[in-house]
């Protein structure tokens, strides 16, 4: 018997179900009674399709990623980890926590005693090797190798 708000509901309709957002106030009668809600609603049948469109997508994009054996991130604009493979979880992710930003994640790097491994693709100029192959090699866990790594060299 508290009020609320935005509570998603469905309606079967003749055009099919409907999603409807509530809010709603509770109401007494002169006796202190509980007699119901008054409250308003509106339609959010589009709202949720496009939100479960846009779920379905993330969930396949997530599916594809982890199909990789490369570890992939993707960060937003404020650099924070969005959303990661398991292999960059399995090989960076342990070093950071979910909501963590670029420059977390690689804090949590730098205090790794151990050298860990390295893989990275060149381009296709061959920068650091001949085109297009793969390095591997042990790169120091701070900052300065991991921004080094990141642009096609490793400082061993």
């Amino acid at each position: 018997r508290q009020p609320f708000r935005d509570g998603i509901g469905e309606r079967d309709c003749a055009h099919g179900t409907m999603f409807v957002a509530m809010s709603g106030r509770p109401r007494f009668d002169a006796h202190g009674r509980f007699v119901g809600y008054r409250g308003a609603a509106r339609d959010v049948s589009v709202e949720v399709a496009r939100r479960q469109v846009a779920d379905r997508a993330r969930e396949q994009l997530l599916r594809a990623m982890d199909a990789v054996h490369a570890g992939l991130m993707i960060s937003g604009p404020d650099g924070s980890v969005q959303a990661a493979n398991a292999a960059w979880h399995r090989q960076i992710g342990r070093y950071a926590r979910p909501g963590d930003d670029t420059d977390a994640v690689l804090a949590g790097l730098a205090s790794v005693p151990k050298r860990l491994p390295c893989r990275f693709f060149y381009d296709e100029f061959g920068h650091g090797a001949s085109g297009g192959s793969i390095a591997s090699q042990a790169c120091a866990p701070s900052a300065a190798s991991l921004s080094r790594a990141a642009a096609g060299s490793c400082a061993t």
